[in-house]
């Protein structure tokens, strides 16, 4: 903690680059300049930037890019500009693909100020329940917690910048993930808002290390002069108590339009592992990690009407509706009688005939049907019987 060099900052973004997120790229390439001035300007440091733009796994063009550190302003210009916004297909994308190439593959300094800027618009694989190409997770086992987990043992702090609407569902999810690494996530209604959250983040971290640095610095005065030796595990943990218990810093708070509100559940969230363990947390305690009430199609995104459940209906009406179709059924059933009763009484006549015409040809399905005259004479009484009782229920 100590050896932090205030004057110098090492930001990453982590930038998706799919199809939606053309704006955003588009912000990031007019204001870069700004962004580097003004950190410099206020911080008094030596600021370097990388890059790395992630869309998803094959068939989307890569998975990710990386863009070395530079200090050269122009350089990174250059290759912002030849960043474009393409593919990405449906959600989710390749976000632990990106998160860990940021951590493994970018040259940080030691002592630098870590800053990393998560920009997107889509969670990552293994988080949602339905509409994901892969589940469980990225099926190169990257986990997103996990790498935030070792982000923060590497003292890199992660900002997210969540583009709304279509990342809201996944809010929560976000939330926890930055306070892994002591971050914050900041919501995106508008590409104009971009310039701030990267250079008051950047402001924020750097603050935040001076604070805590100094707070140490006290702290170990303080045991020296007591001839006591210092345990550097206990000594970050009173550091961390101090800071909650005194209330010793005020985060200061990214202008976006949006207040993010960081519920119990979140911070319980940010103390676990890995993205198994999350879902498993939500599942027990009934939090929704994914409330999506947007769908998605290539060009826009639609916000769902919520469904309005029909009043209930009046008893009476019921009623109305149960007679009516009981009256109904009582109507077809006498006509299903009649026509029984008509076919038995053609039967018996075709029957006479029959006897009294020897050379008339008896029909097949008189043949087949091998019932006396006594019988059918009870089968019209039967429809008879029942006719009447149908007709007086239906009165």
């Amino acid at each position: 903690m100590t050896g932090v060099d205030f004057s110098k900052v090492d930001l990453a973004f982590i930038l998706d680059t799919t199809s939606s997120m053309g704006s955003y790229i588009n912000s990031a390439k007019e204001n870069i300049q700004k962004i580097a001035e003004e950190i410099i300007k206020s911080e008094k440091c030596s600021l370097r930037i990388g890059l790395v733009n992630y869309r998803d796994h094959p068939p989307q063009g890569y998975v990710t890019e990386v863009h070395e550190f530079s200090d050269d302003i122009n350089k990174i210009k250059q290759v912002l500009n030849k960043t474009q916004a393409l593919g990405g297909g449906y959600l989710p994308e390749a976000i632990c693909c990106g998160m860990l190439d940021c951590l493994v593959k970018l040259d940080w300094r030691l002592n630098a100020v870590k800053v990393a800027i998560l920009i997107t618009d889509a969670p990552p694989h293994g988080l949602m329940t339905s509409g994901d190409s892969m589940p469980d997770g990225c099926h190169l086992k990257n986990d997103p917690v996990e790498i935030a987990h070792k982000m923060a043992q590497k003292g890199i702090t992660l900002y997210c910048a969540g583009c709304e609407p279509p990342i809201s569902p996944y809010r929560q999810f976000f939330i926890s993930l930055c306070l892994i690494t002591g971050g914050q996530y900041v919501t995106l209604n508008d590409a104009k808002y971009l310039t701030n959250v990267i250079v008051d983040g950047t402001k924020e971290e750097i603050f935040m290390e001076k604070m805590m640095a100094q707070i140490h610095n006290d702290i170990m005065k303080k045991t020296a002069e007591k001839g006591t030796r210092v345990d550097e595990e206990e000594l970050t943990k009173k550091v961390h108590e101090l800071l909650n218990k005194n209330n010793a810093v005020t985060l200061k708070k990214i202008e976006t339009g949006n207040n993010i509100e960081i519920t119990n559940e979140i911070k319980e969230m940010s103390k676990l592992k890995n993205l198994s363990e999350i879902k498993n947390y939500a599942l027990d305690n009934n939090v929704n990690l994914t409330t999506y009430r947007y769908f998605i199609s290539r060009t826009k995104i639609y916000k769902k009407k919520p469904e309005i459940k029909p009043k209930s209906t009046r008893k009476k009406k019921r009623l109305r509706t149960t007679r009516a179709s009981t009256g109904l059924r009582r109507s077809l059933r006498i006509k299903e009688l009649e026509k029984g009763k008509k076919k038995t009484l053609s039967y018996i006549t075709n029957k006479a005939k029959t006897k009294r015409n020897s050379n008339l040809k008896i029909n097949k399905k008189l043949k087949k049907d091998k019932l006396d005259d006594k019988t059918n004479q009870t089968k019209i009484d039967e429809y008879e019987e029942e006719k009447a009782d149908l007709t007086r229920a239906r009165r």
